[in-house]
């Protein structure tokens, strides 16, 4: 019998590996992991998914490395290495790149145990125990090679003992006992690991075991099979029989799992605690489990508090006096954690609590359970699945969105980007990282190159702005920037094209302000080129440009009829020379255009690399030295400008000014400025005019005049 088992282990370990080293190299890999290397290149999804993707696929390779230098000669300990480092950390691998997306905090702590103990695991399989001394040596009257055939160490160790106190790893000796107190909490949470994973594995591999005893028995798959061999040609039949044979040796593996794991894992555990024991005492030994699983247990316990329970509660009841209105600012912290954690549950949780009813349904097909015992089933699965499952329901994520800005006076969209985008990117699927980029950041047309150039003319240059979109998505999308320019600037022209050729370009026209726009909303609706540039305020502008071209597929391109892939833009206007140099637009705000390092970016032919859309100023070749000018007109009007000095500026004397100051959450970014602004305001203007200040109401509070300051 002991023959027969000790030719099962190998024939298991090594069948099995057949089957993951085929899934990792002929199915992942190709359809998969090129994708993603790429996407991680590009940035649209996190280094971690790689990661994973990495460990999906070299964990066979080392598996079988080990196998045929490290254990060839202890052939027993393959089941070891399969079931308790292999399988788990494959199956993991799976479940993080295809299942679990962004990891909470009690996730990660959970996801952190699982590696800790497989790591625990995997060192005393091949090391041993660091409480006592190396195997194979008899210690306090105990023969060890007789006590733990299956877990001595296969191979020496690198480190050699100095005593029963020290080891020497290298060139540093090291403590033993702090090692042997870390290896001792290891092995306790190993225990707890086991039980849990096995547990949580049980709920599938009952339904699963049953299903295929019932099928095979049931003979139902007799008829089909007798079909294929009919009908198929034999290269067809020997692909599927290969299939069918891996999906039946996989899910027969898989329904014993469970058992074999949880008992390698609680076992080894035992072992670890047992070799504390006798080196250090019984005593020591409880005491380090039971603090190692308090500590943990109390973590846990923390981190499972979900942030949007107590944001939603607070939220509520604002309160309606200054105080408690104070007292809710103090907790903003707290409310936008728990707001966010809601809007983002599709991306940080595998469902929320009640659509998680996959185990009662299965439950009941398999087992025909009564609605109660299926209930109850699935009641307890998703206690061991909380820290993956929401608590509330996906209403909460439309709510969320409507409490952060009513309380933070921002979209939340823009104020968390940061954060928004790293939850989208958490995806395998690279198509899915750009369609929530695309929704999030509005990343819909590229910047894929971007010019200027400036030409001088003493105390004023005429400045061009150069730029060449495509388009990202299938559908027709506009480009929207709102900038600012000093109050010298002037725009000159606007021109659009669908290629660089500035003999092709769309021409211009100036419009009255809301000419201008109506034509625009008209070309947009008839889906013309249209371009319209905006001066909104005395250094305010916006300009938009429509449409930029789709994204053309393969099945769409048509040499005979070349459709146009981009848009090009161009944008010149003059200003005067500044102590900085000459300004470029300051931008405010954008809609769906993105660039990357990818985007081809110069000034005056040399290239930049920014975040920003422009830098503040492009340095003057000469310095500063403004000039009088003087323009006459056709029919005789005459404009003279002449430089002012210091002394020409004088502030307003005698006048009443009413100052509005924002109270809502999103000026406390501007807190400093506020200041600044304010103690300038009582310096050198409330001396001589009289100032009134305004405190509009938020959060529920009355609006204030204050007129006495």
């Amino acid at each position: 019998m002991k023959n027969v088992f000790s030719a099962i282990i190998p024939f298991v370990f090594w069948s099995w590996n057949i089957c993951f080293l085929s899934l990792a190299y002929l199915v992942i890999l190709p359809n998969v992991g090129i994708a993603l290397f790429l996407a991680t290149f590009e940035g649209s999804v996190p280094l971690d998914l790689v990661l994973t993707l990495v460990y999906l696929i070299i964990v066979p390779a080392v598996s079988c490395f080990l196998a045929t230098t490290k254990l060839k000669s202890q052939p027993q300990k393959l089941l070891s290495l399969f079931y308790g480092v292999e399988a788990p950390l494959f199956l993991f691998s799976l479940v993080r790149l295809f299942l679990i997306r962004e990891l909470t905090p009690a996730g990660s702590l959970v996801v952190g145990t699982i590696f800790l103990a497989l790591a625990a695991f995997f060192y005393y399989l091949f090391f041993g125990s660091l409480a006592t001394k190396t195997y194979p040596e008899n210690q306090e009257g105990v023969d060890r090679a007789a006590d733990q055939p299956s877990y001595q160490p296969s191979y020496q160790p690198s480190y050699q003992e100095l005593d029963r106190s020290t080891l020497k790893i290298g060139k540093f000796q090291l403590p033993r006992e702090p090692l042997a107190w870390i290896q001792l909490g290891c092995h306790s949470l190993m225990i707890l690991v086991g039980l849990y994973a096995a547990t949580i594995l049980l709920f599938y591999a009952l339904p699963l075991g049953v299903s295929i005893v019932v099928y095979f028995f049931s003979f139902a798959w007799v008829a089909p099979f007798w079909q294929m061999i009919s009908y198929r040609s034999f290269d067809i039949f020997l692909q599927i029989s290969i299939v069918l044979v891996l999906i039946i040796f996989s899910s027969t593996l898989f329904v014993i799992m469970p058992s074999v794991y949880g008992s390698l894992y609680v076992y080894t555990g035992w072992l670890g605690w047992r070799d504390f024991e006798r080196n250090y005492g019984k005593t020591k030994a409880r005491l380090g489990s039971i603090a190692t699983l308090t500590a943990w247990s109390v973590i846990f316990f923390t981190l499972q508090q979900q942030p949007q329970l107590q944001a939603f509660s607070l939220l509520e009841n604002p309160g309606v006096n200054a105080g408690d209105r104070q007292e809710l600012v103090k907790k903003s912290d707290t409310i936008r954690q728990g707001l966010l954690n809601s809007y983002l549950l599709s991306y940080r949780y595998l469902s929320t609590i009640e659509e998680n009813n996959h185990i009662a349904t299965l439950y009941k097909n398999v087992f025909h359970l009564p609605d109660n015992g299926a209930n109850f089933t699935q009641i307890v699965y998703n206690q061991l699945l909380t820290p993956f499952l929401y608590q509330g329901d996906r209403a909460d994520i439309e709510k969320a969105e409507k409490l952060y800005g009513q309380f933070f006076d921002t979209n939340i969209q823009k104020a968390e980007a940061p954060t928004i985008t790293k939850a989208v990117q958490s995806t395998w699927n690279r198509d899915e990282a750009k369609a929530g980029l695309l929704n999030i950041n509005q990343q819909k047309v590229w910047l894929q190159k971007q010019e200027v150039k400036v030409t001088e003319q003493g105390d004023w240059a005429e400045v061009e702005l150069y730029e060449m979109y495509e388009n990202q998505t299938p559908n027709l999308q506009e480009v929207y920037y709102s900038f600012s320019l000093p109050e010298s600037a002037v725009i000159t022209g606007l021109w659009l094209g669908d290629t660089d050729d500035r003999a092709k370009r769309f021409p211009y026209q100036v419009s009255p302000r809301g000419a201008a726009q109506q034509v625009y909303n008209n070309q947009v609706q008839e889906r013309v080129d249209p371009a319209l540039l905006e001066q909104v305020g005395t250094r305010q502008y916006r300009l938009r440009a429509f449409p930029i071209p789709a994204k053309l597929l393969r099945r769409d391109l048509d040499p005979a009829n070349p459709r146009p892939t981009h848009m090009h833009l161009w944008l010149t206007y003059k200003v005067m020379q500044q102590p900085q140099g000459w300004a470029l637009p300051d931008l405010g705000e954008k809609r769906n255009v993105f660039w990357n390092w990818l985007s081809k970016r110069s000034i005056d032919g040399k290239s930049i690399s920014s975040d920003n859309w422009l830098p503040a100023f492009v340095e003057a070749t000469k310095p500063l030295n403004l000039q009088a000018h003087q323009v006459t007109f056709p029919k005789g009007e005459v404009i003279s400008a002449q430089p002012l000095a210091p002394e020409d500026y004088i502030l307003p004397q005698g006048q009443r000014f009413a100052v509005i100051v924002d109270t809502s959450q999103s000026m406390a970014a501007q807190k400093q400025v506020l200041g600044k602004t304010w103690d300038w305001l009582n310096q050198n203007v409330a001396k001589n005019n009289e100032i009134h200040l305004y405190l509009p109401g938020t959060l529920g509070a009355e609006p204030r005049r204050i007129a006495d300051l």
